[in-house]
């Protein structure tokens, strides 16, 4: 295999790139069938890499994003919240985060390996100083607005009661999940995704189809088109956002400064 940032890919190595894309859109979709969409991904992947034909990136880029989807439909995370106290950082919902991310992490290093990715094809590259300005004025716009949403406006925002951080309790567990889960979701769908299924089918068309997938995962997983629209919009913001800057730091540390308050909402609010 080789790493390089464009290939010359044949129309049918094009159309073959959507099979791979289409199965994980199985796992998204089907939770329940997810683990075997998961294994039929690693299983083409290993066949594309054993054959080295450039459409191995589209079945590798895949399997992280799988593998989120496996683990989040036959996991505890589904009904941690349920346990979760707000201010405890060992509670199932921050240890489950933990151990997703470990497992992504896992799994995309292998991948990486098999196929001869470098750091780069991840967009895991230091970023240009504008785009550190963009990661830590956004993130603090994201930050702040977020919590004054969630504890000041839940209940006419959303309906439910004002949420009870317990003082600055909550910043330990609630950072602890925000860095897991963001860096599981950006390794998968930012990194792996994006940069490798954008050697076989470009950069761009790799932008749509990750937002495209990402939102209706959410979508699905919240029970609303409305939030898959807002998961897409947003995917489609963040890749956009990797192919100009090159880099994952920008939509790390969006998505670092968006999951604290959505761990406010979830596990600091009942009714």
């Amino acid at each position: 295999m080789t790493s390089r940032r464009h290939l010359s890919v044949e129309p049918l190595d094009a159309i073959r790139a959507g099979v791979p894309l289409l199965l994980l859109v199985g796992a998204v979709t089907l939770p329940s069938l997810a683990g075997v969409f998961l294994l039929v991904l690693t299983g083409g992947c290993a066949i594309a890499v054993g054959r080295r034909v450039p459409v191995a990136w589209s079945w590798a880029a895949m399997v992280p994003a799988a593998v989120i989807a496996t683990l989040r439909a036959f996991g505890p995370a589904a009904t941690a919240w349920d346990e979760t106290t707000c201010t405890l950082p060992s509670s199932p919902a921050v240890l489950w985060a933990v151990a997703e991310a470990l497992l992504v992490v896992s799994a995309t290093a292998a991948l990486a390996m098999v196929v001869h990715a470098k750091a780069g094809d991840l967009a895991l590259r230091r970023p240009p100083r504008y785009a550190i300005r963009w990661a830590a004025l956004g993130a603090a716009v994201i930050l702040g607005g977020g919590l004054v949403g969630v504890i000041l406006l839940a209940e006419p925002l959303f309906g439910v009661p004002d949420a009870d951080p317990g003082g600055l309790g909550f910043l330990l567990p609630a950072s602890v999940f925000a860095v897991a889960l963001a860096a599981s979701e950006e390794l998968a769908w930012r990194g792996a995704l994006l940069g490798w299924l954008g050697k076989t089918l470009g950069p761009w068309v790799a932008v749509l189809a990750q937002a495209g997938v990402y939102g209706t995962a959410w979508g699905v997983a919240m029970g609303s088109p409305l939030g898959g629209l807002l998961a897409a919009a947003a995917g489609l913001l963040l890749g956009a956002t990797v192919i100009r800057t090159r880099s994952l730091v920008v939509p790390l540390a969006w998505h670092i400064a968006f999951n604290v308050p959505f761990y406010v909402f979830i596990a600091c609010t009942k009714g």
